[in-house]
């Protein structure tokens, strides 16, 4: 029904889950329901296929949920082919790693003995422009340095989850504002959607209680994508206020 109003194209990516890529979960079943079930007016974007077709690094970490910045990178590359708009290719990034990881997986397991990852900041446009919501204030760059001395190392990507952030870049290799409705995924993909598009806005409705109709008519997005990991999709009350 939000699509069908929304006189904007609607796009879809549920992102199958860690246990997906490590243990074999039959996510992908799920997936097919959720598409079948998402109206006309809702494109599909298959980043499955995408990421099944990566062999050569970790997608996702092993003491997190989240996928890891390759993984973002590919299902980056898959939405903007499916768009039909340019992208950065991964040899376009100047890759930093940072050791020592432990993410919320890992403080749930009791598996102490289970080696640490390496989070990679992925540099495309350095000078990426970032605000959110909350705190209002301009911020350069879509790694928050500071948040790598803290326990949960993964705010580094956009300062953690916030209700609407807004990533302005000067450089980009397209036009158009795409507007996400996201959860914590987006925290890393936001950053490479921005590589190609001049302006990103992503919402959280876990902590966004307005009528996203409301920010359609005040912003004029070109696009619009709904990206969410399958379990938050599977369980998140607040796709209510998609209206």
């Amino acid at each position: 029904a939000f699509a069908a109003a929304a006189n904007v194209q609607v796009d879809l990516m549920i992102v199958p889950s860690a246990g997906w890529a490590v243990a074999g979960y039959d996510d992908e079943a799920k997936i097919r329901d959720i598409y079948a079930l998402a109206g006309e007016n809702v494109t599909p974007v298959d980043v499955l296929t995408a990421l099944s077709a990566h062999n050569d690094a970790p997608l996702y970490y092993r003491t997190d949920h989240h996928w890891t910045s390759l993984g973002a990178h590919t299902a980056y590359a898959a939405y903007m082919e499916a768009k039909d708009r340019a992208y950065r290719a991964k040899e376009e990034f100047t890759v930093e790693a940072v050791p020592g990881f432990y993410g919320s997986t890992y403080s749930r397991s009791a598996l102490w003995l289970t080696p640490a990852d390496t989070i990679e900041l992925w540099t495309g446009t350095p000078d990426l422009q970032v605000t959110n919501k909350e705190s209002g204030k301009l911020h350069t760059g879509i790694f928050y340095r500071e948040r790598l001395e803290e326990a949960d190392k993964y705010t580094v990507f956009l300062d953690g989850n916030h209700s609407l952030v807004t990533i302005r870049n000067p450089h980009a290799v397209g036009q158009g504002k795409l507007l996400v409705i996201r959860d914590s995924y987006s925290n890393c993909l936001g950053g490479f959607l921005a590589e190609s598009y001049e302006t990103v806005v992503l919402v959280d409705l876990r902590y966004y209680k307005q009528p996203i109709s409301q920010l359609l008519a005040q912003e004029g997005f070109d696009d619009i994508l709904v990206c969410y990991s399958l379990g938050n999709f599977l369980t998140d009350k607040n796709i209510i206020w998609l209206r």
